[in-house]
Formats: C-alpha cells, structure tokens, sequence
C-alpha cells in the first residue's frame, strides 16, 4: 500500500497533486489542498522528496495524502500497516487515529490484526470466511462475544476454553462440570438444562491461580512462565484441554514451574458458549 500507490519519479508534492491535476483544478486549489494534507500529516519537509528517499511510514502517510487531498467522504483502508514494524505499527495507528478525529470523515479498515481493531475502531465487523458474524464497539464485543468465533478472534492472549457439563441450573446460576476437572459457577439469563454439553471460556485476565482450592476450582499444573515485567502469564495444563491454558498473574507472584495450581474465574467473567458454538447470557 505504501509503495506502489506513489509514483516513483514524481516528488511527494507531485504525487499528491497528481490526481487533483487530472481533474482540471487550478493551480491556486492545488497548492492549497496539498500544502493543507502536508500539515495535516506533518509531512511538509518532505515534499520535494522522491518515494525512494523516504522510509516505510513517510511513504505511508504521502499515500494517505493523495486521498486526503481529494476530500472524500469514506476512506478505506486495506491493511495499511502490514508491511511495516512493529514500533512503526504503533507510531502509524496514533496517526491514524489522530486523522480520523481531525478529517471527521467516514473510514473503513480491513484488517487482521486484532490491536488495531480494538485500538482504532468505533465500531467493529468481525468477519469470518465473508459471514458477518458480530458488530459492535470493539469493547461489547470483547466483553460480550455472540459466539466462539468471536471470543477466540479478540483479545491476546485469546480466551481460554475448556468443554463441559451442565450440573444444574436455577435462579440465574448455572453450575457447570469441565472435562478438566473441578466445577465453575456462570451466572445467566437463558436456561440451560442438566446434561446440556457447553464450551467454557475465560480471558487471562480474569483466571486466578491458588495454591490451595478455595471453593469451585480447576485443577492445573504450570507447564512455563513468562515474565514481561509488569506482568506474568501462566500457561497451565489441564486434563482433557488440547492446547495450554494462560492466566495472567502478578509480577511478583512466586510460581514455580511443575507447581500444582487451582483456577478460578472472577465472578461474572465466565462465558459460556452452547453446543453450536452461540453465546449463553
């Protein structure tokens, strides 16, 4: 996107007027739409430049000019960050933000990135295999998922998931038996019946880990620690769970690898999906 949509041997000035040209403007409203893009994108040094003397996210911001220039209604954009770094990718989605609040204008942006969805929209599409399958504000649907999908895609790490049993349920509370062991508590609207099979889930941050079982509880063995700083993630085994399950935890937590452990969820954080993968409230 940043290197193709610029002309080579035009300057970045040129670029930008390029397709104000085409469309019979005069001079006067040229230099004014693109020196107004320049400011806006902080690219005004830049533009007796050529595209092979700038760097990945100079080119970026000169592509998005050619359309600024233009005065659209809707922009799209098509995963317009992929090709740069990581610290480029960051720098780039406060640009893009900060141009959407300044331009007031309509945009739509295609993307896999699950950061830049939940940090940029207003509202999010998820799409799966061309099915629209949620729509919200990015924190409905963290918070809220319609389905696994849904559930798995947003966040990172994803939701934690672990299969299971419905024990009883009455009064708004569900009690459900996990295939790994040990029982977890849901509260709910919809009823669900004893027997019913459900899928479990839980954020990271919203898994405790004890040393000692405190009421209903997951039994779970560390398997690796990652300590980030600020934080650590727990990735614990569990009976009958394919893939390990990650809990976050304080920094300062004395964990030990092959340490016995007990997982709760907070309460109210537990989500329930039922057997066709649809969410339970």
């Amino acid at each position: 996107f940043q290197s193709y949509a610029l002309y080579p041997h035009m300057s970045v000035a040129e670029n930008m007027a390029f397709g104000l040209k085409l469309a019979g403007m005069n001079k006067a409203q040229i230099q004014e739409a693109v020196m107004r893009a320049a400011r806006i994108l902080r690219i005004e040094p830049l533009l007796e430049r050529k595209p092979k003397d700038l760097s990945g996210g100079q080119r970026q911001r000169v592509a998005i000019g050619r359309a600024i220039v233009r005065k659209p209604d809707v922009f799209l954009f098509d995963e317009p960050l992929s090709n740069l770094d990581a610290s480029l990718r960051v720098q780039m989605r406060i640009e893009l933000a900060n141009l959407h609040r300044e331009l007031k204008a309509t945009m739509i942006y295609v993307t896999h990135d699950q950061v830049e969805a939940m940090t940029l929209a207003d509202r999010i599409v998820v799409l799966n295999a061309g099915r629209i399958e949620q729509v919200g504000a990015p924190l409905e649907l963290y918070h809220h998922p319609d389905n696994l999908f849904v559930a798995g895609f947003l966040g990172s790490p994803r939701m934690n998931f672990l299969s299971g049993k419905v024990l009883a349920s009455n009064a708004g509370q569900c009690r459900i038996a996990t295939a790994a062991g040990g029982t977890v508590v849901a509260t709910l609207e919809r009823a669900l019946a004893a027997g019913d099979s459900v899928t479990v889930g839980a954020r990271p941050e919203h898994l405790r880990a004890t040393a000692e079982l405190d009421g209903d509880g997951i039994p779970a063995t560390i398997l690796a620690i990652e300590k980030l700083g600020d934080i650590s993630y727990l990735y614990v085994g569990v009976a009958g769970a394919e893939e390990s399950l990650v809990v976050r935890a304080d920094a300062e937590s004395a964990w030990a690898l092959g340490q016995a452990v007990f997982l709760g969820v907070a309460p109210g954080r537990l989500h329930v999906f039922d057997q066709h993968g649809c969410g339970c409230r």
